[in-house]
């Protein structure tokens, strides 16, 4: 009862203040719609993209550290956001089969690297992975400027909200097809908060990533919006413009994952999150853990601050889970050649 309490407090506490930045303008437009509710004409599959790697640094432990970037697969309404782009830790030294690359989401409205950093780069890297972190759009320096970081990313402009969520999935996806065709090995996609709920986006429709890790991730972005606190000030623009409930649901309709079955296998799916969750409650990610038939899950005594209290346990958890997958997965493969022979 008093970690619950502890949880509910700490996540009002961070809503209220780190959730008190709001747009200057309003950005309410109805939806127009999109051509297709067929969800692989939808999300699109992209080209492998021509991805440029600039190195600013080698460290002693064998890890060329630098920045990426390749043309976007879908573009915005904003040329200054086009761009994907992102920070990468690689090493030159493993074949391909034995590689393991590991795509690190960002969630929403995050102003740096540094949380994210924290909860898994040392692991992942003391374990020989390849790391990328993308830069979701709108974020950091695809910013756009006199915003505030993911301002653009989702806003009462229904339709732009929806063309976002395409361009983030996109960008993710080719990102993991360059991955597979230049670097090869396994590819693991780990979300975090909103991050999550992009990784569950891309286990619907990209066959080529093998694990989907998600940490604190949400399913209904019309319940993030319209129900909880941290939709708020999108919800108050919305509704001074005439929008309505129903209005929401029918223009954002592709964008909840819950409404369709991931690609990727579902025992490799991990879902990491907290029980009392105020940011993202336990209703909405039960719902998605349910309708896709119960994926392995961990849950936590906390809320969605529990992210900075149990960034160490969750990053035990994931390694834990990930490694015995990939040992498992490694021996199988092994057994398949011997009865081979």
């Amino acid at each position: 009862m008093i970690k619950k309490l502890f949880a509910k407090t700490l996540d009002h506490f961070g809503i209220s203040f780190l959730y008190r930045e709001r747009s200057k303008v309003r950005h309410c437009k109805p939806g127009i719609g999109f051509p297709s509710d067929n969800f692989d004409e939808f999300y699109n599959t992209p080209d492998v993209p021509d991805l440029n790697l600039h190195r600013e640094t080698q460290r002693s432990d064998g890890y060329e550290v630098g920045r990426f970037d390749f043309e976007s697969p879908l573009t915005s309404t904003h040329p200054e956001n086009d761009g994907a782009r992102g920070e990468y830790y690689i090493r030159h030294d493993k074949q391909p089969s034995n590689r393991v690359s590991v795509v690190v989401i960002h969630g929403w409205r995050m102003e740096h690297l540094e949380r994210v950093h924290k909860m898994f780069t040392k692991s992942f890297l003391q374990a020989g992975y390849d790391l990328y972190f993308p830069t979701a759009p709108y974020h950091f320096d695809r910013a756009l400027p006199g915003s505030y970081s993911g301002e653009h990313l989702v806003t009462a402009d229904l339709d732009h909200s929806v063309r976002s969520m395409r361009q983030t999935t996109s960008e993710i996806r080719a990102l993991i097809r360059w991955i597979k065709q230049h670097r090869g090995g396994k590819v693991v996609v780990v979300g975090v908060s909103m991050g999550g709920y992009f990784s569950n986006m891309m286990a619907l429709a990209e066959e080529e990533a093998d694990y989907v890790i998600s940490v604190m991730y949400g399913n209904s972005l019309v319940h993030s919006v319209w129900h909880t606190r941290i939709g708020r000030f999108i919800k108050q623009d919305m509704q001074q413009g005439g929008i309505t409930l129903q209005d929401l649901e029918h223009a954002w309709r592709m964008t909840e994952p819950s409404r369709w079955q991931p690609k990727v296998p579902r025992e490799n799916i991990l879902f990491l999150h907290g029980l009392y969750d105020v940011y993202i409650p336990p209703a909405d990610t039960n719902a998605l853990w349910e309708a896709w038939g119960r994926p392995d899950r961990v849950l936590y005594p906390c809320g969605h601050a529990g992210i900075v209290l149990y960034r160490r346990q969750m990053a035990r958890d994931v390694m834990n889970w990930l490694q015995g997958k990939l040992s498992a997965e490694h021996a199988s493969a092994l057994q398949e050649v011997a009865a081979s022979q």
